[in-house]
């Protein structure tokens, strides 16, 4: 019932070069740039992509973390739910909610690879967060790093839930 996302951007480009989508055993990766080249890679991406964040799914959460940027940018594409339709939690949030004392002052000094370590036991490795994300074929590398990035939001969220249920 939880999704976690995440997006990749690339130099010079308005919108995103990668949307993660990952529940705790299955990620995706959806190559917007190559879909929203035809009218039908739109609707796809309308009919899933803009369903997932409207609310308009079986999937009751969909999870970012610090993702300001990332909505910000996904919405620069028609196909993506307008402002008032959009629904979406930021797990930075959550986990300042639930413990304030973590990333000082609104979680400003907490990222996703801290998060990791904090709830999952491990810290996340952002080796290729720089890396060129417009290139295609995306390296092995790059594709395990935005998948883990996207997995990581919705098993943070995972254990955020587990650790509610047995206080």
């Amino acid at each position: 019932d939880s999704l976690g996302f995440d997006c990749e951007f690339g130099e010079g480009l308005a919108g995103i070069a990668l949307l993660q989508l990952s529940t705790v055993k299955e990620s995706l990766l959806v190559d917007v740039p190559a879909l929203i080249k035809t009218a039908e890679g739109c609707e796809s991406l309308e009919r899933t992509v803009g369903k997932l964040f409207s609310g308009s799914t079986h999937v009751k959460h969909v999870l970012g973390f610090g993702c300001k940027d990332d909505i910000r940018r996904l919405r620069t594409y028609s196909w993506f739910p307008e402002e008032h339709r959009l629904r979406f939690k930021d797990i930075r949030t959550l986990i300042v909610e639930c413990d304030p004392d973590i990333g000082g002052k609104r979680g400003m000094h907490l990222g996703l690879s801290r998060s990791c370590e904090i709830y999952l036991g491990k810290k996340l490795d952002k080796n290729e967060q720089c890396s060129d994300w417009l290139a295609r074929p995306l390296t092995i590398e790059q594709r395990e790093y935005a998948a883990l990035d996207a997995w990581a939001c919705a098993s943070i969220y995972h254990e955020m839930r587990q650790r509610k249920a047995t206080k």
